[in-house]
């Protein structure tokens, strides 16, 4: 029951309350892995990555800092230039820089039906023009 001037919380809902911090204690620690630069696995990884680390950091270097850490490989080598720039906006142009090759996507090949589906744009640079176009 709540005190008329304390603002205290009554006492049968802080078992509730401890129950569910417990609850959430036990949960294991949650990472996002390291990114390789495999197109099909970045928006997984970006949210994982943007759950686990934005939120707990509120600086740009410490976001870099773990930006760095948690790719590897072609990803890693995209955004090696921002890792050692220090500059104040270096997380955010290397976070872009992660998004824009990762979401630009050219081709797809559905190996069940060797079909390969080419985005419209990579066609008409191409001057490729058709429904059904070969490509050898």
């Amino acid at each position: 029951m709540r005190g008329s001037d304390s603002g205290s919380v009554c006492v049968e809902e802080c078992p509730v309350e401890v129950a569910a911090l417990a609850q959430r204690c036990q949960l294991p620690p949650t990472e996002p892995g390291v990114f390789k630069g495999d197109h099909t696995t970045f928006r997984i990884w970006l949210n994982a990555f943007e759950t686990y680390i934005e939120t707990r950091c509120s600086s740009s270097s410490e976001r870099l800092h773990y930006l760095g850490y948690y790719t590897a490989g072609e990803a890693r080598n995209a955004i090696t230039g921002f890792l050692q720039m220090g500059t104040a906006d270096a997380y955010q142009q290397a976070k872009k820089r992660l998004t824009d090759r990762s979401m630009t996507v050219y081709a797809l090949l559905d190996p069940q039906s060797d079909t390969c589906f080419v985005k419209e744009s990579v066609l008409q640079e191409l001057d490729l023009r058709g429904e059904d176009v070969t490509l050898e």
